[in-house]
């Protein structure tokens, strides 16, 4: 299965995210899927990637030319023109989605990959691997939406909260397609 991975770059998130961002890379390894992200050597991203290229799963980094001189961390490399053509890669290119903790663009990220899923352009598997409850406020402010009108309720089924890696990774692949 490939596994395309949001998620922080920072190298200031704190200890636990990087934790089970390790975790999260030693299962993904263990399985023996293939992991497809931003390239990032740091944070969220760094975390997973180096315990999967620890053993030697593919690691595949879709990476905008603007980055190419970064720390990055993969075993393959796609380049792409600029960040739109990444995210699109990014998308394409997975069998499911993990969302992890992260800033703006994991969130932008992460509520692009929810509205295509909603109009039934994507249809792959969308885990928010919910760590420390960092997704909460977001969830729940899904749901209010969701009792006010805003959204539609079918939202709701087109992701699943998780709490542990165990957990994320069953899904995807109970929902693969």
């Amino acid at each position: 299965m490939k596994i395309t991975l949001y998620g922080a770059a920072s190298h200031q998130i704190d200890e636990v995210y990087k934790e089970e961002g390790k975790k999260l890379g030693k299962e993904i390894a263990k399985r023996n899927h293939t992991l497809i992200f931003g390239g990032g050597g740091e944070g969220m991203m760094g975390s997973v990637a180096n315990e999967c290229l620890k053993e030697d799963i593919e690691v595949i980094g879709i990476i905008p030319e603007l980055f190419r001189n970064q720390n990055l961390t993969f075993n393959k490399v796609i380049y792409t023109k600029d960040m739109k053509e990444r995210k699109k890669e990014l998308r394409e290119l997975a069998d499911g989605f993990i969302i992890s903790p992260g800033g703006i663009g994991t969130l932008d990220e992460f509520f692009e990959v929810l509205e295509l899923t909603k109009h039934e352009i994507e249809s792959k598997p969308i885990a928010i691997f919910n760590i420390n409850n960092y997704f909460t406020d977001i969830v729940n402010f899904i749901e209010k939406n969701v009792e006010t009108g805003f959204i539609s309720e079918k939202i709701l089924q087109k992701y699943k909260v998780t709490t542990t890696v165990e957990e994320t990774l069953n899904y995807l692949e109970k929902s693969e397609k």
